[in-house]
């Protein structure tokens, strides 16, 4: 992250109410590592181009009562979310059988066995976080 980064914008004032994650900020200050260690955000206008996207703002709308490993994980659900749009923008979207073999790649994921696409790899990992703890049902 650029050292000159002022920090997560403030949260639009919203005319209802409503209730956002206490470790907004501290989430914000986390959020680049977990896309940065599947190799994704590799220029500073990289990071700052997904930065734009407030994913841990929404997370921690969507999730007020997470904090921590919890809000993250929403976090990094947002960021994964944005990240293969953007693949499908920009690299595997113009040939539906380029998507197919994506969306199969990356439901590989859901097994635990996904193949070293970034992609996957990651969507395997918030997969794996978004089961501990839960019943195998």
């Amino acid at each position: 992250m650029a050292e000159d980064n002022p920090g997560p914008p403030a949260p639009a004032p919203v005319p209802f109410r409503h209730r956002i994650s206490p470790d907004f900020r501290a989430a914000h200050d986390r959020h680049l590592a977990w896309p940065k260690s599947f190799g994704f955000l590799s220029s500073e206008a990289e990071e700052a181009h997904h930065l734009k996207g407030q994913f841990p703002l929404i997370a921690a709308m969507f999730y007020p009562n997470a904090t921590g490993s919890e809000l993250d994980l929403g976090v990094d659900q947002q960021s994964w979310y944005f990240l293969f749009d953007d693949t499908l923008d920009e690299q595997w979207g113009r040939s539906p059988e380029r998507v197919r073999h994506l969306v199969e790649l990356v439901k590989e994921g859901t097994t635990g066995e996904a193949s070293p696409l970034p992609l996957a790899g990651a969507f395997a990992d918030m997969r794996r976080r978004s089961c501990q703890g839960m019943p195998e049902d």
